[in-house]
């Protein structure tokens, strides 16, 4: 630099009032930057970014990009470019001028990932990004764990059924005020039954794809109440996207042990975060047998097989739980639910009661522990949650005397009074 300002300086002297300036070479140096990125991102978004170099020197060179792709795995993308005969200049670059705009989708694996911008002759520009699950994710992780929870209990309780949702045909129901129909139907229930046959038939629950929901189907006798059929169904949670759902249920059972007589078939449903609702049909079973003798016969067989069932239910009995509460609470007010268990009808002391309440699998309210009286009774006493709207809860109570262990569902409502401050609800 002197030596340029002295080179300068002479020829100023040496030439009088003609001045000659000589400056000094100026060094390259670059800023490489990287444009159009979030720091966050939600999975199953997109995502696309450019870069620009600013400065002094050559505009050319070979460059490299690399970048996630949805598996997480980097995408290299470049060119290489000879920049021995380019000349040093003012820098103002922007590679969209030359089509380079990388994008890809987010990926599906929440985390920390990063871009990043290679240029020959300059620090590499680095740009790190972090991945967290959508809600649509995180309603399909809450889906997926309330999907195993109710698969185990199906293994343990051949009373419960768990059941895969499939998209239901837009033409089935008008888009316009379906919601405000009865979303459950009986599938080829008929009117009689012949005595001695299977008692075959189906129903159909529609939802909004959710996928969540759960259904009871009991058939009983008119006359004498005795269930011929029970059954809780549970959907299992899977997002169809936008589109209607259908959950498709199938009864079967044997008549033989059954009296000849009209029956009834209840079945009802409840859709997570959607509707409910119940139906109710009535059938006859038509006794098969052709003279007096052979109808005495018959039914002193049911009435005998109807005493075996007795007893050999008697014999299972064992280890009982019973749950009472009430199923619609008020927001802000204290709810008990009591827990009574026996074992050959008597009751069990100091067995261990375990309850969980949950918002349908999307949050844990309350949990406890507590173990039963002499009386074999335990009482669960609870500030239930205020809600902008009806809300409902479900309690999952496990109890245990160290030989049996059993778990009960007890469903109840909470509600707020229109007019009270959050409340949503039209009180008109």
């Amino acid at each position: 630099m002197k030596a340029s300002i002295l080179i300068a300086l002479f020829a100023a002297l040496a030439v009088g009032s003609f001045v000659v300036i000589y400056l000094a070479t100026e060094i390259p140096h670059h800023t490489l930057e990287i444009h159009g990125m979030n720091d966050t991102y939600n999975t199953g978004e997109q995502y696309s970014f450019y870069y620009t170099i600013s400065g002094f020197g050559k505009t050319c060179g070979t460059w490299i990009t690399s970048y996630p792709d949805p598996t997480g795995k980097h995408t290299k993308a470049g060119e290489a470019i000879d920049c021995t005969r380019g000349q040093n200049s003012q820098i103002s670059y922007d590679s969209r001028k030359d089509n380079r705009v990388f994008s890809s989708q987010i990926p599906e694996i929440p985390g920390i990932y990063n871009v990043t911008v290679n240029v020959e002759g300059m620090e590499p520009a680095v740009y790190f990004f972090k991945v967290v699950p959508s809600e649509e994710q995180k309603s399909l992780d809450t889906q997926s764990d309330i999907t195993e929870y109710w698969k185990e209990q199906a293994k343990n309780n051949s009373n419960v059924e768990t059941v895969e949702p499939v998209k239901a045909s837009e033409d089935k129901l008008d888009t316009e005020d379906w919601w405000l129909k009865k979303q459950i139907e009986f599938v080829g229930l008929e009117k009689t039954y012949q005595k001695d046959k299977p008692i075959e038939f189906g129903v159909t629950v529609y939802g909004d794809g959710s996928g969540c929901a759960s259904a009871h189907i009991k058939v009983y006798s008119n006359k004498t109440k005795m269930i011929a059929f029970e059954k809780e169904f549970i959907s299992v949670c899977k997002y169809l996207g936008n589109h209607l759902m259908m959950i498709p249920l199938q009864v079967k059972f044997n008549s033989t042990d059954l009296e000849s007589g009209k029956y009834l078939v209840d079945a009802s449903y409840y859709q997570h975060r959607g509707s409910h609702g119940d139906i109710r049909e009535e059938f006859e079973i038509v006794s098969s047998c052709t003279s007096i003798e052979q109808c005495k016969l018959e039914k002193r067989s049911i009435e005998s097989s109807a005493a075996d069932n007795i007893a050999s239910s008697k014999e299972k009995s064992g280890f009982q739980v019973m749950i009472t509460g009430a199923q619609q609470v008020r927001g802000g007010t204290t709810h008990e639910i009591n827990v009574i268990v026996t074992r050959d009808s008597n009751p069990v002391n100091n067995a261990q009661i375990r309850i969980t309440i949950e918002d349908y699998g999307e949050d844990i309210l309350k949990e406890f522990k507590g173990r039963t009286d002499s009386n074999g009774r335990f009482v669960f006493s609870w500030e239930v949650p205020k809600f902008d709207d009806i809300k409902t809860l479900l309690a999952f109570i496990d109890a245990t005397d160290d030989i049996s262990v059993k778990t009960i569902l007890f469903k109840f409502s909470v509600y707020c009074l229109p007019g009270e401050s959050g409340c949503t609800i039209d009180g008109n």
